[in-house]
């Protein structure tokens, strides 16, 4: 049930998802964020892309009242949430090596490009990207099924994700880029990030359990 859940939402939406969120993402990278900024400017286009994506299901059930249509299915309030929720990790994980694949193909092309793809394919900016990923989707789906309001959640949640952003960078401004192996001095900052990525998820999970199983649909 798990299945037909995540696939009823990408049959209904991954060509929108493709062309209008992916697309002048690739348009934006490709024209602006290799040429003329450094790998922070890419890294920040990836994650809130694959977030937009990731809560652009919430948009549409929505505006289109699914979600009273999907309560009376005969599944869990529980099911139907982590559904959702991995679905968001399909999402991340497609997106990832999407751009990873992009930034490949791409990188010959350019002659003195600012975003090189061994910048890209690093420990320190993988995991920042990761980090905002994990960040923004946890703090967006609890508030979505806490209050239904999808405009307001989606923007709080774009704020506190760029502070959140801003931060990362700043704890790593002293840390060189580095191939995909730990560096000394780095391990313990790493192991934070990472437990984050995996934690924050959990937690947001079952908050949005609880948030869901309480609301009256």
């Amino acid at each position: 049930m798990l299945f037909n859940l995540m696939l009823k939402d990408i049959k209904g939406y991954w060509r929108y998802i493709m062309l209008s969120i992916f697309l002048p993402s690739i348009f934006y990278i490709s024209f602006f964020s290799i040429p003329h900024f450094k790998w922070e400017s890419s890294i920040a286009v990836c994650s809130f892309t694959i977030f937009a994506a990731i809560s652009y299901f919430s948009f549409s059930e929505n505006k289109q009242k699914l979600y009273v249509l999907i309560c009376s299915l005969p599944v869990t309030r529980k099911s139907i949430v982590v559904a959702r929720y991995l679905l968001s990790l399909c999402i991340a994980i497609f997106g990832i090596v999407f751009y990873l694949t992009l930034f490949y193909l791409l990188d010959p092309l350019y002659t003195e490009p600012n975003t090189k793809f061994y910048q890209i394919m690093n420990l320190k900016a993988l995991l920042t990207g990761l980090l905002m990923i994990s960040v923004s989707t946890s703090l967006f789906l609890p508030a979505i099924y806490r209050y239904r309001t999808i405009g307001m959640a989606f923007t709080i949640t774009l704020i506190i994700a760029f502070l959140i952003y801003s931060l990362i960078t700043f704890v790593y401004s002293n840390d060189p880029l580095v191939d995909i192996h730990f560096k000394k001095g780095s391990i313990i900052k790493n192991i934070i990030f990472i437990s984050a990525i995996v934690i924050l998820p959990v937690i947001s999970t079952v908050v949005s359990v609880k948030f869901f199983r309480g609301k009256d649909i």
